[in-house]
């Protein structure tokens, strides 16, 4: 299940929406206070709503926003551990912007660093700032990387 908050502001009034998805590959319900209002999902390239009352376009495009961009953090770590398979023992997420990755301690350190900054941004697409700090499992080496 994922669950997320969603405020949007408009003449003076703020509303939160609770966004909820209840098994891969439903729709996304969106509820106000404890009301269900509608789904949304996205539908070929571009979001649109499914169910319910009539959300405006901008909401339902930066709510797809919002989700698009969860669902890159949650799959980042196997994407990680996916490109460096043999290097990289574990991912944990801190937070949305944070990513401690460990390495194997056989690993050079310093050559997985240079490989590490020169493929990373590839992989990172937010709009905020994300810190990977890189260090082995045993040792005391490590390194950060702050991409956007």
């Amino acid at each position: 299940m994922i669950k997320l908050d969603f405020s949007w502001s408009t003449s003076g009034c703020k509303i939160i929406y609770s966004i909820i998805q209840e098994n891969r590959n439903d729709p996304y319900f969106i509820y106000t206070e404890e009301t269900l209002i509608g789904s949304i999902q996205k539908v070929e390239a571009n979001w649109a709503q499914t169910s319910g009352d009539e959300i405006l376009d901008d909401i339902i495009e930066n709510m797809g926003m919002l989700i698009q961009e969860q669902t890159n953090i949650a799959e980042l770590p196997d994407e990680i551990k996916a490109l460096w398979p043999t290097e990289v023992v574990a991912v944990e997420v801190i937070s949305d912007a944070a990513y401690l990755i460990i390495i194997g301690d056989e690993i050079d350190i310093a050559k997985f660093e240079i490989e590490f900054r020169n493929q990373i941004t590839d992989w990172v697409d937010q709009q905020w700032q994300v810190k990977f700090q890189v260090t082995k499992r045993i040792s005391e080496e490590s390194f950060e990387v702050d991409v956007n």
